[in-house]
């Protein structure tokens, strides 16, 4: 972290010290902006403000073409973007695609085309179209532009001279857009780097008094909310991230103008509300919001409508969806076009939502259904965009309250062949875990290995064994006593140094170019229920069980047949009884290595029989192979265990005994 906040201080240093630069001008002189559009950007009326710039832009292209108009087709996007920012891109055509990322894309294509260069069009071009992607949930596709917008906003920068540098609001915008793309991505680290350059800057106004710190304190604060903490590893304590807020609110806003104030708290107040929430700390968002439940009435824009949505989620998962679902109602018109279907905020409110419709009336499944339907739509499109294995599995992991969600929405017995086949692949992408990912990648590894991915495994395998003896050599070294210190410190530098940091895992992207089979096995995906079918024989038959917080279904499938049934047992009692079944099995080999069942309890595993095997039998079709996929709880029972008949008996029938 400290070579980080070196790289930040280089970076003020070398904004407020280097001498102006030239750059080389465009071939052609743009047109200039309006005094009246001018002052609107100015004043943050983007609504007036893309209007004015595009009617603008289309009397500039109609006398003099497209290339002279070029400035204020960057004024228009500058607009747009803030304004989706805030509300939402509207106006989407065939692709799903709204007017601020059209406009983006096309000031971007006209930009590439020019010859020479102005600073503020280009960072446009590139920072605008970075943000847009983001936005639109793609932020790996983004960053490259948010990069290049932010090298031109330093060469713009370079322009100014001694503090006009430092308070360049397109040059802060661009590092915290940066930010957050970074975070979005979960590359916390270089996030980190990012926002600790715009914190220098920040704190260097603050230090030289000027105003424009504290009017840029909120955008910062709530970037700074999505990076997590360095010190505790995980999500950052806002009040610990908003230190700079807690000194204001601790001098009662000293120094704002009393109405500028009054908005700053409250903005920053419903960020806080929305972070607590977001991190899962449910109960503290709550705790927060009843302390101050006049925030309801403020804020604007995106920032409001995620203060909203989140605590929504909040006040559902505290059991308060009476509250909860009405703020809910109130933001979901608006939800569908601010936010595009993969952005988190989206399927999160959904998500809620739909969990706040079965809380309060459990007869409204379709309602409930259709919210959990939009959710799981953005969530299979965040886990397929994930570039490596790990990141597969850690948003399976995010998104997995998603899939069980609407799996507990949807009535099995009214389901349709259409509904119980968008049940199964829920169930299976809400399945795929670290053991499945691990599994895909050593098949993956044994079944193509003379390809050319196989040979990049093993050469990272042959590097890491490398290292691994290296370290233990400069282990042995270093533990010899009386070494110089000279050579302790060159030995250290070596020691422990993770190859991973070096050789990256190749993304899927890679991995897809040099070998598409191979590809297809490292990410696993759920199959489709025919296509699993016409693999089976007529005596075999798929059993596949999956539990969450509201019950457990059971799919069967066989040649000629799709089932699926609802349990009532919870993911929690379903543990509890296997947890006690292992219990009594361990004690009885511990005691008795002939193998006596003397402590089995045989009821409790009849129960289980009844409750997971019994009402789907009959769908069966004969089959005597059974195939069984047991993810969570079950995972650690083999269910030939469970007792089918004569439980009060001396001899009961086991599973294995008929199957």
């Amino acid at each position: 972290m400290q070579l980080i906040r070196c790289k930040s201080w280089l970076l003020f240093a070398a904004l407020a010290l280097a001498a102006p630069e030239v750059s080389a001008k465009l071939s052609v002189d743009p047109v200039p902006a309006s005094a009246e559009l001018n002052d609107a950007l100015a004043a943050k009326r983007y609504d007036e403000a893309m209007t004015l710039a595009r009617r603008e832009h289309e009397a500039c292209v109609a006398g003099k073409g497209s290339d002279p108009c070029v400035g204020l087709l960057a004024l228009q996007s500058d607009a747009l973007t803030a304004w989706a920012v805030d509300h939402g891109d509207f106006d989407r055509d065939e692709k799903r695609e709204g007017m601020a990322l059209r406009t983006a894309r096309l000031l971007h294509a006209q930009v590439n085309r020019l010859k020479g260069f102005d600073g503020p069009i280009f960072a446009s071009a590139f920072g605008n179209l970075g943000e847009m992607l983001s936005l639109y949930g793609r932020p790996v596709e983004g960053e490259q532009y948010l990069r290049d917008g932010l090298r031109y906003n330093i060469v713009r920068a370079m322009e100014f001279q001694g503090t006009e540098r430092l308070s360049d609001a397109a040059l802060r915008t661009s590092l915290l857009r940066l930010t957050r793309n970074l975070a979005l991505q979960g590359r916390n680290e270089e996030a980190r780097g990012y926002l600790a350059a715009a914190d220098s800057l920040l704190s260097t106004l603050a230090m030289m008094g000027s105003p424009e710190a504290k009017r840029a304190l909120p955008d910062f604060l709530a970037v700074a909310a999505l990076v997590p903490g360095e010190a505790a590893g995980g999500a950052a304590d806002y009040i610990e991230a908003a230190a700079g807020y807690e000194w204001e609110r601790e001098h009662k806003g000293e120094g704002w103008d009393p109405d500028d104030w009054a908005a700053v708290r409250g903005r920053l107040a419903r960020d806080e509300i929305a972070f607590l929430a977001r991190s899962g700390n449910m109960a503290k968002a709550v705790a927060r919001f009843d302390a101050e439940p006049d925030l309801l009435r403020g804020g604007r824009g995106a920032s409001r409508l995620e203060f909203l949505t989140r605590l929504g989620a909040a006040l559902v998962a505290e059991g308060r969806a009476n509250e909860g679902d009405p703020i809910l109602a109130e933001a979901m018109p608006v939800v569908d076009t601010t936010w595009d279907r993969s952005d988190d905020r989206r399927i999160d409110a959904h998500a809620a939502r739909g969990a706040a419709i079965l809380a309060l009336d459990p007869a409204q499944r379709a309602d409930a259904a259709a919210e959990y339907r939009q959710a799981v739509s953005g969530a299979v499109a965040r886990v397929e965009a994930a570039d490596t294995t790990e990141g597969l599995v850690r948003a399976v992991r995010r998104y997995r309250p998603v899939f069980e969600g609407l799996l507990g929405a949807l009535l099995p017995e009214a389901a349709s062949s259409l509904t119980r086949g968008e049940a199964f692949e829920a169930a299976q992408w809400s399945s795929i875990g670290e053991t499945a990912a691990t599994l895909a990648k050593v098949s993956a590894r044994t079944s193509r290995s003379d390809g050319p991915v196989a040979e990049r495994e093993r050469f990272r395998e042959e590097v890491r064994a490398s290292v691994a003896s290296l370290n233990r050599e400069i282990a042995q070294w270093l533990s010899v006593p009386g070494s110089p210190d000279t050579d302790r410190e060159l030995l250290g530098r070596f020691y422990l140094r993770d190859v991973d940091a070096v050789m990256d895992e190749m993304s899927t992207e890679e991995i897809a170019a040099i070998d598409p089979a191979y590809d297809q096995l490292v990410k696993p995906r759920p199959i489709a229920a025919e296509r699993l079918q016409a693999l089976l024989d007529k005596d075999e038959a798929v059993l596949f069980f999956l539990s969450d917080e509201r019950g457990t279904s059971v799919f069967v499938l066989t040649l000629s047949g799709f089932t699926w049934h609802r349990s009532t047992l919870t993911r929690d009692a379903l543990a509890k009884s296997v947890e006690r079944l292992r219990g009594q099995i361990k004690r009885d080999l511990r005691e008795r290595w002939a193998g006596s069942v003397d402590n089995f309890d045989e009821q409790l595993a009849r129960n289980l029989y009844q409750e997971l095997i019994a009402p789907i039998e009959t769908s069966l079709g004969g089959a005597t192979r059974l195939m069984t996929v047991t993810p969570g709880p079950l995972s650690s029972l083999p269910l030939t265990l469970l007792v089918i008949a004569g439980a009060d008996t001396q001899k009961p029938q086991f599973l294995i005994d008929r199957y």
